[in-house]
């Protein structure tokens, strides 16, 4: 009840007093009550019933109390759980006007009993009544056989990946606020045992998701990358949803999508999309229009909720009205402004009877005069005001709650209320008694529940920006001080209320915080949007150096994110590199411009603008000797290595790569990981770059060892990435030896590694290797059409590094095949993007194709021989690549223009100086003389002597 509190007194004799009938009524219960026992009011009872289990004790006599009071002894806490099941024991209303979609409900229950789980969505607006169409359906499924899991998303955590998941796990496990780490582990493992998934596979994946420490030893922890962590979590989840169903029919449900964060939507696209067994039903709510479900609601049944009919509304209205008739023009004016939307019906008719404008007999409500325009509000936002107004002390407290959010702990709410327990809680037993408020267990544990989203906003809504702010403040606060866990697990939260403080400073702070951590968890979605927030922040601070310095460390934040969200050749990766590269230069941060160097020069060597990527890696070694960091040279050495190797500077390319090994092998041999470079071993890709490079320069044997190795280094560090670019390179590496055999096998090796692994680039660039390993082997329709779809898919990235090798490789295909005029149009493509993009290290042998597919072109297509003007520029283009390949110093492919040319210049009658040419580049050699390119020139000097 209500009370009174003012000052008595004055001077040393000044005291509080709380003034008012209730403090009288409760003095008088409390001495009615024995020893240990507790009394509780019919008032009181209303508050807790569900929760609790009384003795009726009858109506009594009050000393000083004008009515007798019906009071009731308290015997025990009950098990109910969740305010919808305290809601359906108090006695919830009928569900008005959705008897065709209660029976749609229990239909696809019905069918989830034998077929395929179902997958129902509902849609509809805030306010229409989806989660009280949930409430009946799990009212109609009372006493049935069936296991419940559900939860909800909250608009404070729609970028905390899995966070309504989280809960669910939390809810379902029966997690104590008190509880330690064993015992919250001890029911985790309790919970997960219902499932027939392996403890010692699951654990490992789950506890991290839920904050919870694993005492070493206990379970193995799993060595995966935190890409595939994340997908094999994400699998467990939906594993571990779908062995509910194995004794009892599941019933999941996920309300609230609009809010959801992209990991769950991933999580329950997934958990959709099981072909496994599985009886039970599937729910979701989402509000209409909601487009992340677009691509995916093909496989839902969508149930949209309409609007309730008029003749429905009324009828509701005389539900609230608990059966009494109402005055027409009053339902008229009530059903007339809800528009259709029960809560609005609901909460405009709830507030009117409580305003005290009607007058209530044994069958009827009567107007005491006109009805006021204020009296009954126009708005759902006027009717929560009115209701809030006129719980007058409790209003202060809702309003704080909002702030809060939808749901909060009475823990949180007690350290920023500022206000004594006493107090707190009973202006909390107001809020629930209203039913503005649902509670959840008993303080200090309870958890409290705005009964709908806008009763939240409007309280909120109504608070000046300055208290607000003050609230905001304090709730960081005590979040910061009082509840280190959640601070760390959740730094997100306390960047929201600094940011809607106005502290941006600190917002700044743990939005970078919940942006590195979310990246972390491989959240990627997350933690570019907390990353993002932090930067639009930081753009309303006045601009100077630490403001600059500031932006830096964000963009050096974001970079990594926007890599893995969109891949190093995003243009979003670099504007963000761009900008971070121009405040190095402003603030001379030399530290933060290294970590930008790597971000640009992975750019731009992908996207194929070299001469850009190689000059990024010269600043980066002149800048690692400036700061005297020899240990990152390795990482310089590796950079420069492959830019040049891709510019067709293969014997500086050598050298460079020869120099990572060196340093390598010197310092460890453990992984160098940067926080910008690759996730991969650097020792390892100097390897397979290195064989390359040999292989080019003329040492096949030598190229093998180094490509060997480089395999059994990756396996041996058992990383996933490193190992799938050693098999990548191999692959190639085999395709240049002309082994095809051994190129399929390392290829379908890369495929099954991307696949587990999730490696989207290297399923793209494996699967074009592949089909040029079926055409080494003959299989010519097979290869090109498996080259032509993976490279129409590789295309539609943004990278165009590696274009002329994969063009060359669909023409040589094309021309093995006997189409030579279709090899000749990939040959020319390659040529031009050559030119656009100074990729070379194989541009020689794109001439000597050309050259050769020029004279088979004509010879399938005429019968006449080719003319001198095609003679002289078939030669003049295997001239090129001859010229080339020595520029270069790339012997092998010297080896195959000079093999080209002398087959022309045979074809022409000079066999001597045929002979001549293949001879002396041929001795050069002195190993590989077992390689298919010996071999082959070998064969044609042998038919030069005869």
């Amino acid at each position: 009840g209500l009370v009174v509190v003012g000052e008595m007194g004055a001077g040393a004799h000044q005291e509080q007093l709380a003034l008012g009938e209730t403090p009288n009524v409760a003095a008088r219960i409390q001495s009615l009550a024995a020893p240990d026992t507790v009394l509780l009011s019919a008032e009181t009872y209303h508050l807790v019933q569900g929760y609790v289990t009384v003795e009726d004790c009858g109506i009594q006599t009050l000393r000083g109390v004008a009515m007798p009071m019906r009071l009731y002894r308290a015997l025990r806490t009950s098990t109910t759980r969740g305010p919808l099941d305290v809601a359906s024991a108090r006695g919830l209303l009928p569900l008005v006007g959705r008897d065709a979609e209660v029976a749609q409900l229990l239909a696809s229950w019905q069918c989830g009993q034998t077929d395929a789980r179902p997958c129902v969505l509902i849609e509809g607006e805030s306010g229409i009544g989806k989660s009280r169409l949930v409430e009946a359906l799990r009212t109609h499924l009372t006493g049935s056989d069936h296991f419940y899991l559900g939860s909800r998303c909250s608009p404070y955590y729609q970028h905390t990946a899995l966070s309504p998941v989280v809960e669910m796990l939390e809810h379902a496990a029966a997690w104590h606020p008190d509880d330690t780490p064993v015992e919250k582990l001890a029911k985790l493992e309790h919970l997960l045992s219902r499932g027939s998934l392996p403890l010692a596979e699951v654990v490992p994946l789950l506890a991290p998701l839920l904050s919870l420490p694993l005492s070493e030893g206990r379970y193995p922890q799993p060595v995966l990358t935190p890409q595939r962590q994340r997908q094999q979590t994400l699998a467990t989840l939906v594993a571990w949803c779908i062995s509910q169903s194995a004794e009892q029919p599941l019933l999941f449900v996920m309300e609230d999508l609009h809010w959801a964060d992209p990991s769950t939507l991933e999580f329950l696209q997934l958990l959709s999309a099981q072909e496994a067994p599985a009886r039970g039903l599937m729910v979701l709510t989402c509000r209409p229009g909601f487009q992340p479900l677009a691509s995916w609601r093909a496989s839902l049944t969508v149930m949209a909720l309409p609007k309730l009919s008029w003749a429905d509304g009324e009828r509701l209205v005389t539900l609230l009205a608990r059966g009494k008739t109402l005055p027409e023009e009053v339902v008229a004016h009530l059903v007339g402004n809800a528009d259709g939307i029960p809560l609005f019906l609901e909460e405009m008719t709830k507030t009117l009877l409580e305003s005290g404008v009607l007058q209530e007999t044994s069958e009827r409500y009567t107007l005491t005069g006109p009805l006021p325009p204020l009296a009954i509000p126009a708005t759902l936002h006027d009717s929560l005001l009115a209701r809030l107004d006129h719980l007058v002390t409790a209003k202060g407290l809702a309003q704080l709650g909002a702030t809060l959010g939808r749901r909060f702990s009475y823990a949180l709410l007690q350290a920023v209320a500022q206000i004594d327990a006493a107090t707190l809680q009973r202006e909390l037993d107001r809020l629930v008694a209203a039913e503005l408020l649902y509670q959840e267990g008993f303080p200090p544990e309870a958890t409290y529940t705005f009964k709908h989203a806008l009763i939240q906003e409007a309280a909120y809504q109504s608070l000046l920006k300055r208290t607000r702010q003050q609230y905001h403040a304090r709730t960081a606060q005590a979040l910061v001080e009082q509840f280190p866990p959640l601070c760390a697990s959740h730094p997100e939260l306390v960047a929201h209320h600094y940011t809607e403080a106005g502290h941006t400073l600190e917002a700044i702070a743990y939005w970078q915080q919940a942006g590195e951590q979310a990246l972390q968890r491989s959240a990627t979605v997350e933690s570019v949007a907390h990353l993002r927030t932090a930067l639009d922040l930081l753009a309303t601070l006045p601009e100077d150096a630490e403001r600059q310095r500031q932006e830096l460390h964000l963009l050096t934040a974001l970079g990594p994110a926007l890599v893995v969200l969109h891949g190093y050749a995003a243009e979003a990766v670099e504007q963000t590199y761009a900008r971070a590269r121009k405040l190095c230069q402003q603030v001379r941060d030399l530290f933060q411009l290294s970590q930008t160097l790597w971000g640009l020069w992975g750019f731009y060597l992908v996207r194929g603008e070299l001469d850009t990527a190689r000059d990024l890696a010269q600043q980066l070694f002149t800048l690692t000797i400036r700061r005297d960091e020899p240990a990152l040279l390795l990482e310089v050495h590796r950079r420069l290595g492959t830019t040049t190797f891709y510019s067709g500077e293969i014997g500086t390319a050598r050298a460079h790569l020869e120099q990572g090994i060196a340093r390598y092998e010197s310092q460890s041999p453990q992984m160098v990981v940067t926080h910008h470079a690759l996730i991969s071993d650097p020792g390892v890709l100097c390897r397979a770059f290195l064989a390359h490079t040999l292989w080019l320069l003329g040492y096949p044997e030598q190229a093998l060892a180094q490509n060997t190795a480089a395999l059994a280094q990756a396996r041996a560090l058992a990383h996933p990435f490193t190992l799938a670019l050693a098999l990548f390179y191999s692959t190639r590496l085999y395709q240049c030896l002309g082994d095809g055999e051994s190129a399929e096998v390392h290829a379908e090796a890369l495929l099954t590694l991307a696949r587990e692994q999730h490696f989207s680039q290297w399923l793209l660039e494996g699967a074009l290797l592949y089909g040029g390993a079926l055409v080494a082997q003959g299989r010519f329709v097979e290869g090109i059409a498996h080259l032509h779809k993976s490279l129409d898919a590789w295309r539609e990235t943004a990278g165009r590094l590696g274009a002329p090798w994969y063009l060359a490789l669909l023409a040589q295909a094309y021309g093995l095949a006997g189409q030579p005029e279709q090899a000749l149009h990939w040959l020319r493509e390659a040529l031009e993007v050559v030119e656009m993009t100074g990729e070379r290290w194989w541009e020689a042998e794109i001439y000597r194709l050309t050259g050769e597919y020029l004279l088979q072109a004509h010879t399938q297509a005429h019968t006449s021989p080719p003319g001198a003007a095609l003679w002289d520029e078939a030669i003049r283009h295997v001239y090129n690549a001859l010229a080339l390949a020595r520029e270069q110093q790339v012997r092998i492919l010297e080896l195959r223009a000079a093999m080209s040319l002398s087959r022309l210049w045979q074809q022409q009658g000079k066999r001597v100086a045929a002979g001549q040419l293949l001879s002396s580049v041929l001795h050069w050699f002195t190993e590989g003389h077992r390689t298919p390119d010996l071999q082959e020139a070998r064969a044609c000097l042998a038919t030069l002597r005869v």
